[in-house]
């Protein structure tokens, strides 16, 4: 029982994240982080330091903006 109201609990909270939309968009987060991923794969990356580290940077910004709706979601899951 208490296991189908975390699960209820945690789906409640999911649905109302939608309601951010942009904010709390895990797809459109996880796809902006490929694309930096991408970028700093590029033999050239560091040649310019400055724009290098504005990219690790927002990296590191939307990887802590998803990783906890993502721990949610994989909790969510395992139920």
């Amino acid at each position: 029982i208490v296991d189908m109201e975390v699960k209820s609990a945690a789906d409640s909270i999911n649905k109302r994240a939608g309601i951010y939309g942009g904010f709390f968009d895990v797809p459109k987060r996880r796809e902006d982080i490929a694309k930096l991923e991408s970028q700093m794969a590029s033999p050239t990356f560091w040649d310019d330091q400055t724009a290098a580290q504005k990219v690790v940077g927002e990296l590191a910004r939307l990887r802590n903006l998803v990783a906890p709706q993502l721990e949610l979601q994989k909790k969510v899951e395992d139920l």
